[in-house]
């Protein structure tokens, strides 16, 4: 019997049957026995595919154990029964609903799980161990953190000097490099580092080295680097001068030389003279070389003067220049590295204080714990409660080093025991769909270190090569163009790497198989259509050229304003003249900030859209007016007339109000009551009782003053503000400044909800469109740059260079390092740069099913290929039409696939104050009393409070002294209240009903079947019957007050009461009156 290879890496490719494959091997797997399910570990990248594929295998065990006849479970079944011949159709529908049902029962163990869902599990499982707190958060917000630790190193400093010195010190540098001494900024930027995997080997190195070092450490490497610096640039600037004068004294003139005043030694020595190093190897070709000097009959005798020094010049700095790059570029951040060590050791302060453990924490934690299982983790089987066998694995090419290094031990155990009979193990990717390698992704371990570490003979290839999502226009479009640009990356590369003329780096290149990666990564992309593929399809290519009559410079800003008209156009006619909806089509671009421009013209083009990247509830002028009124009631200090002046303006804009200049002067003293003239007089007037009402009742009650709840251009933003704020609340940000201080750090960020099966356009990055597919795609900003973005940090190991020590240092990506000591890593981060790019394309384009738009910036020459654009331009440089398009226009003709949902339109924003009324406090209540001393009907409400309270003339004096305790009443008017309230209490017939009381309910709140809440107040509990009691302190006696008793009366006979009496007592009248 041939053994069969206990683990499979299959290649799937866009649109190419993946989950499917997923959930028929998992199901394969499943049907082994019924608690199989135990020992199965399924790994997704995102929750969205741990639900989608949960979901999947529920459904087919479902169906098959319902002997579902569909298509697609039969296709299913029979995958199945091949893997268990011996199985009949009855006794499969039999175990798929024995497994259906354990699985149901026993769910916390059907483990498909995003990786850092697993992590988490094992984490948590050995907090003990890791000496966590049982109780820690997940902190995801690596902003927020950041934030905190350049706060907390400012408040560093006033205790360590030492490190006041480092930033005066980075400051002087920053001035005299003609930046801004704020060096926060960047600081900021540089902190993201210290929660990268490639920060390990920094801080590890840093251990050895010792904190008590760190300070001498990085200062003797500013130094010395510094020192080199100035040593190199003196000396190579005194043999250029010293040039310069040789050729002065040998009275040559331009007519001379060669190229006459062009000629380097007139254009060059003066600029190398003045620091353009640069320049330096124009001056190679006049090496040794007269002929390259002098125009003929020209004395020569000049040369033999001047080339020993300009050889002198040449041969010294190219024998420093690799040095000499890299040490100014390590010295642009050895200032930031010694506060970014500082930052990183704050951090575990900051854990330790918050109870949190960083996402970034986690997979480290994971790594030590499955490297100390080392061949044996049935300890951490124990520990979690599953012991898992089986091992899948999806997006594989976004996996990083860590997250596999955490897996890796614990595969390599599962693969020493096969099963022998079936393939054990998944691992499922495409290289050419990663694009997530500023998350640590990695595709090197899909591609090449899987099998060096679990062993070819481990592991069977399988490639997915059917495409079922796309039409056969678009599967046609893409395989041509992936077939052509690999090469041409490819090409650039191989020839940037040549041109240095390094034998060392050119044998390196080759050596690493990057002369030829792109094309092995993309050599099997060709799709082949499939039995059911839609024949058509739509491809738009368009060549965005500057119009005649525009003056502006063709910019990136004006082809990105050109490419979004013509976007918009193009909708417009894709939804009225073909068949395609709304709800149809996705718009990819690269940036937020290109999805927030594109949601802002299709909303003026009043083309609805939804959009989870680029609708932020921060943009909206209604919750920006809500956030500001919120500062102003919680009285910052800091920038106060700034909240207050927003609060002016954005209500004036909102309710398209003209505001007077003045209303803006002195608004520091001004509180808001002296602002009613501008603001809401019921805000104004009310504010110091509204602050102390629950956040989410106060946010309604300024959404009903400001007239928000009629701003229809807002009700969306308000209600997901509202969802934000309660969803605070429940996270513990309880008061004003705690959510607002929340806001600044988390809430910024939130968008607007883009719900599923909404007829609308759905703008989003070329990230968040993983895994979706769209009827029509457009890709209207398809210039990605191949270079990546420059000055980007990279991580560079130190070993061979003067940094050494450092383990690997951070710099910032730039050109110069290509002649640089860390040219090397420099070429294969612009290798990894340029995959990304194609990447991305590639995602983008392979998102369509039968339509696809993609709009390029024209370029009068594509020699130099700097983004995806000169590509496309460069491939297809004959084939443009009179209208600078290329159209492949076959249409499909088939409906919308999206369901028809009716919308709720509301008119007026749904605000309620009936939850304020409920948990409203008593003494919150009571500050209106006390705020409103001097004003009309206070005394009557007071008396109010004080008779709804007591009941007896004995319980007056306790009652009134605590109102005073509370400030609701001064000393002074204590017998006052005392006196009124017991001439009420000496009533006869009122005193008759209260002497007969058992028990009594004062004031409290009776909520209806509709929601609505009535609050009698007193309940008179006697021995035969229940009397409800209601004062009134007016003089006139209406109807609706006893119609209020009624409904009292009744809703405690609806809740079973039988003998209930009603009454209504007018103080001033001194008069009880039955409600029957």
């Amino acid at each position: 019997m041939t053994s069969i290879a206990p683990l499979k890496l299959l290649k799937a490719s866009a649109g190419s049957g993946k989950t499917f494959n997923l959930a028929a091997h998992y199901l394969t797997l499943l049907f082994a026995h019924e608690y199989k399910y135990r020992e199965i570990l399924a790994v997704t990248f995102t929750n969205k595919a741990t639900e989608e594929m949960k979901t999947r295998i529920l459904e087919v065990l479902k169906g098959l154990a319902q002997n579902d006849p569909a298509t697609w479970i039969d296709d299913y079944r029979k995958i199945i029964s091949r893997a268990y011949p011996t199985l009949s159709p009855w006794e499969l529908q039999e175990r798929a609903d024995s497994i259906y049902r354990r699985i149901l029962h026993d769910y916390s163990r059907f483990s498909v799980s995003t990786i850092d869902g697993f992590v988490q599990k094992v984490i948590r499982s050995f907090a003990f161990e890791l000496g966590l707190d049982s109780n820690y958060t997940l902190e995801m917000n690596i902003d927020k953190v950041k934030e905190s630790l350049v706060e907390r190193l400012d408040k560093d400093l006033d205790r360590k000097p030492e490190l006041v010195d480092w930033i005066i010190q980075l400051a002087k540098e920053r001035i005299e490099d003609d930046r801004s001494w704020n060096y926060k900024g960047e600081l900021l930027g540089l902190a993201s580092e210290i929660f990268k995997e490639r920060f390990a080997d920094f801080e590890k190195a840093l251990l050895k080295i010792g904190h008590e070092n760190l300070d001498k450490t990085f200062a003797d490497y500013a130094k010395d680097t510094r020192a080199y610096i100035r040593q190199v640039e003196e000396t190579i600037v005194q043999k250029a001068g010293a040039v310069h004068q040789a050729f002065l004294k040998s009275n040559l003139t331009p007519d001379d030389l060669k190229q006459k005043s062009r000629n380097p030694l007139l254009t060059k020595l003066p600029k190398i003279v003045n620091k353009e190093f640069h320049e330096i190897s124009a001056l190679a070709k006049l090496i040794d070389q007269p002929a390259n000097w002098f125009q003929p009959k020209t004395d020569e005798s000049p040369y033999y003067t001047i080339n020993p020094l300009l050889k002198e010049l040449y041969h010294y700095y190219t024998a420093q220049q690799a040095d000499y790059i890299l040490a100014q570029q390590f010295q642009k951040n050895v200032y930031y590295l010694r506060l970014m060590q500082e930052m990183a050791a704050l951090l575990k302060t900051y854990r330790d204080e918050t109870g949190s453990l960083l996402i970034s924490d986690a997979q480290s934690l994971l790594s030590g714990i499955t490297q100390d299982a080392g061949d044996n983790p049935a300890f951490i089987w124990e520990k979690i409660g599953n012991t898992y066998r089986n091992f899948l694995f999806d997006e594989f090419q976004d996996t990083s080093v860590a997250q596999w290094d955490s897996f890796k031990s614990l595969v390599q155990n599962a693969l020493a025991s096969p099963s022998l009979h079936t393939i054990d193990h998944l691992i499922v990717g495409d290289t050419k769909q990663s694009i997530y390698r500023w998350r640590n992704g990695d595709w090197r371990i899909l591609e090449s270190k899987v099998k060096a570490h679990l062993g070819d003979f481990n592991v069977v290839d399988d490639n997915l090569e059917e495409n079922y999502r796309s039409s056969t226009e678009i599967i046609a479009f893409n395989n041509r163009i992936y077939a052509l640009l690999p090469t041409m990356i490819q090409h650039k590369l191989n020839s940037n790497i040549e041109t240095t003329e390094s034998p060392e780096l050119l044998a390196w290149w080759r050596a690493s198989n990057y002369d030829n990666i792109i094309a092995d990564i993309y050599k099997n992309t060709a799709q082949h259509t499939h039995a059911h593929t839609i024949e058509g399809g739509i491809v738009k290519l368009v060549k965005i050229t500057k119009p005649e009559d525009e003056d502006r410079i063709f910019s990136d800003t004006l082809f990105q304003e050109l490419a979004m008209a013509d976007t918009i156009r193009e909708i417009q006619r894709i939804t009225s003249e073909l068949s395609y909806a709304y709800g149809d089509i996705g718009i990819l671009v690269r940036r937020n900030t290109e999805a927030s421009m594109l949601v802002q013209a299709l909303m003026e083009a009043q083309i609805p859209v939804v959009s989870g990247d680029a609708l932020m509830l921060a943009g909206n002028s209604a919750i920006q007016l809500l956030i500001h009124t919120l500062y102003t009631l919680v009285g910052y200090e800091q920038n106060i007339s700034l909240h207050k002046a927003e609060c002016l303006a954005l209500y004036a804009r909102i309710q398209e109000i003209d505001l007077a200049p003045e209303a803006f002067l002195d608004l520091q003293s001004k509180t808001l009551k002296q602002l009613g003239d501008y603001l809401p007089k019921a805000l104004c007037e009310q504010a110091p009782q509204w602050i102390q009402l629950p956040l989410p009742e106060l946010v309604e009650r300024l959404i009903k003053a400001y007239g928000l709840d009629l701003h229809r251009a807002s009700f969306a933003y308000l209600l997901a503000f509202r969802d934000v704020v309660n969803t605070a609340i429940r996270q513990g940000e309880k008061g004003i400044r705690s959510f607002l201080n929340w806001w600044e750090s988390d809430g910024v960020r939130k968008t607007l909800p883009s719900p599923e099966g909404i007829d609308a356009v759905q703008v989003m990055t070329i990230h968040k469109s993983k895994g979706l597919a769209f009827r029509a795609v457009f890709i209207p900003f398809c210039n990605l740059s191949l270079e990546g973005r420059s000055n980007t940090i990279f991580w560079v190991p130190a070993q061979g260079t003067a940094y050494e020590q450092l383990g690997s240092i951070p710099l910032k990506y730039n050109k110069d390092l290509a002649t640089s000591t860390v040219a090397s890593y420099y070429f294969e981060e612009s290798l990894f740069n340029h995959i990304d790019a194609l990447n991305m394309l590639y995602v983008a384009t392979t998102r369509a099913k039968d339509y696809l738009y993609l709009a390029v910036k024209d370029r009068k020459s594509t020699d130099n290929l700097t983004n995806t654009g000169d590509l496309l331009l460069k491939i297809h440089e004959e084939q443009w039409d009179e209208n600078e398009q290329i159209a492949i226009e076959k249409p499909i003709a088939r409906s919308s696939t999206k369901k028809e949902i009716t919308p709720l339109v509301l008119e007026q924003y749904p605000t309620t104050d009936r939850m304020s009324k409920i948990f409203e406090p008593l003494e919150e209540r009571n500050i209106v009393h006390l705020l409103h001393i001097h004003e009309a009907g206070r005394t009557g409400t007071i008396l109010h409070q004080i008779l709804a309270a007591v009941i007896r003339t004995d319980e007056l004096e306790a009652c009134v002294d605590a109102l005073i305790v509370q400030g609701i009443l001064s000393e002074e008017e204590k017998q006052t209240f005392i006196t009124s309230a017991t001439e009420v209490l000496e009533h006869p017939e009122l005193s008759a009903l209260l002497r007969q009381a058992k028990s009594r309910l004062a004031e409290r709140a009776i909520v209806t079947q509709n929601g609505h809440l009535q609050r009698p107040d007193q309940i008179l509990f006697l021995e035969d019957k229940i009397v409800v009691i209601d004062y009134k302190f007016t003089f006139q006696e209406e109807l609706q007050h006893e119609e209020q008793v009624r409904k009292y009366v009744n809703l405690l006979k609806d809740m079973d009461y039988k003998n209930v009496e009603g009454y209504l007592f007018y103080a001033a009248n001194k008069k009880l009156k039955a409600i029957f």
